[in-house]
């Protein structure tokens, strides 16, 4: 868990719809220091009581809203908070 992710999840006030935003906040949950997060959908699903459907829209609301950005290295994907963590 990185502190810094959740504090910079809870401060963005663009998000309206609290899917989003709970979406945002348990993906911070699980960043590294880095902010990067690999996500595991089954994870995601037991933490936010949502169908993977809802978790895959609320995650390509949140990159169309610039506040993740995603990557793909073969087989390899994550997803990277937009701030970067700072200690």
């Amino acid at each position: 868990m990185s502190v810094q992710a959740l504090s910079w999840a809870f401060k963005q006030q663009i998000i309206c719809d609290p899917v989003l935003r709970f979406v945002l906040i348990c993906l911070a949950d699980n960043a590294d220091h880095e902010g990067y997060v690999f996500p595991d959908y089954p994870t995601l699903v037991n933490s936010t009581g949502l169908n993977e459907a809802v978790i895959l829209k609320a995650i390509t609301e949140l990159i169309d809203l610039v506040l993740l950005t995603s990557h793909s290295n073969g087989m390899l994907f994550f997803i990277a908070l937009k701030e970067p963590i700072l200690y």
